[in-house]
């Protein structure tokens, strides 16, 4: 249950806090007015700029990894637990880790929560606008709760949109039709927000949900039957996916939004959990297919162009959107570190205390504090460490 926080459990928060390094500048970054984040469901960052079979299977995301304007870290580790999706809206919107036990947006929703719509809002008032987009029914992992918490303006659920391509065991709106209703929102809640508000979105795609299962009408590309069946799946919804967010990004361009809209994309977690290591060993999956939990942080019309090769948490995430839309001056920073920042260690802490990435030359008080983050982010959700601030 939620746990008080006595004078030793503040003062451990305060200690681990202090010691936090943020001392580079990140001047001269002209952000974009508005912002979409796309949270894909199970995206992982293996098949990017990837040939199958002979076939590109994200033609559209690798055109515009090619583009200057585009930032790109292929491994961003994984760092969900019981909340699964729920936990991925956690760590991009708040810089929080997980909770150790259950879902933070079923046991303590009520709890107060920072996040870049509250940042957001700092910096613009009444100009700034959040809103939310999911496929889903807002029930879902407490969507509409989460959403409340972390400051966000609007949800639009399941009944917002016309259910076309359904798919998935819940036959939901595919996540072409889905992307495109999102365009046609994004575009009348800009245009109704007024000359100098900036608008930040966040659209959860479905389609990506396991077992990977896209209808033949709307698969764009096949493989041979030789491939084990799952990957054969895995690759077609990545595919369809890519597609889509493709077509999200044309469809903003026709409507005159793309120049002033940053765009990211990102998996809310791996795929391929328990199936990883059979589908390694396989032909078609050696080489192909990553042993790790990676899924990529692409940022279309990002203010710094840049690829970040070394290994960044999901945690991570957070801090660096701080910096790309200029909301830098926002009193939490994260219990992550902006890749922005020279001084980012290249390596993340699972939540089992291991460590991602290759740690050569990283102080060991560096890697304990790292370690240490998951404990402290447990306490200050469990123990509503934010209530008197935000």
């Amino acid at each position: 249950e939620s746990m008080p926080i006595t004078p030793e459990i503040h003062s451990e928060i305060e200690r681990w806090l202090s010691a936090a390094s943020r001392s580079y500048p990140v001047s001269g970054v002209e952000h974009k007015r508005h912002c979409v984040v796309i949270l894909a469901e199970s995206f992982e960052g293996w098949m990017l700029e990837r040939n199958v079979e002979g076939k590109e299977v994200t033609p559209y995301l690798n055109r515009w990894l090619k583009d200057s304007c585009t930032l790109y870290a292929p491994r961003v580790q994984t760092q969900v637990r019981g909340g699964r999706s729920i936990d991925a809206q956690l760590l991009v919107n708040t810089g929080l880790l997980p909770i150790a036990n259950g879902a933070y947006s079923i046991r303590f929703p009520n709890h107060r929560y920072p996040s870049l719509a509250k940042a957001l809002k700092q910096a613009c008032g009444e100009k700034g606008r959040m809103v939310g987009m999911t496929s889903d029914k807002r029930i879902v992992w407490n969507q509409q709760g989460v959403a409340m918490a972390f400051g966000f303006d609007r949800l639009y659920d399941e009944k917002s949109f016309t259910k076309e391509e359904r798919m998935g065991v819940k036959k939901r709106v595919g996540d072409y039709p889905f992307l495109q209703q999102c365009a046609e929102k994004i575009a009348e809640e800009i245009a109704g927000s007024g000359d100098s508000s900036r608008c930040f979105f966040q659209l959860v795609t479905y389609s990506g949900h396991g077992p990977f299962i896209i209808p033949d009408e709307y698969k764009r590309i096949s493989f041979s039957p030789g491939m084990p069946e799952v990957l054969n799946n895995y690759l077609t919804a990545a595919n369809y996916t890519d597609y889509a967010i493709g077509k999200f990004i044309e469809r903003l361009q026709e409507e005159g939004l793309f120049d002033e809209t940053m765009i990211v994309v990102t998996g809310d977690h791996e795929g391929l959990a328990y199936l990883r290591q059979s589908l390694c060993e396989t032909k078609e999956g050696g080489g192909l297919v990553s042993p790790f939990e990676y899924t990529p942080f692409i940022v279309i019309n990002s203010p710094v162009g840049m690829r970040y090769e070394k290994v960044m948490g999901q945690v991570d995430i957070y801090s660096t959107l701080l910096d790309l839309t200029g909301l830098d001056d926002y009193g939490w920073k994260g219990m992550g570190q902006s890749i922005l920042d020279p001084s980012h260690l290249g390596v993340a802490a699972i939540w089992n205390l291991t460590i991602a990435g290759d740690t050569t030359g990283i102080c060991p008080e560096a890697i304990e504090r790292m370690k240490q983050s998951w404990r402290i982010s447990d306490l200050m959700i469990r123990g509503d460490y934010f209530r008197s601030d935000f």
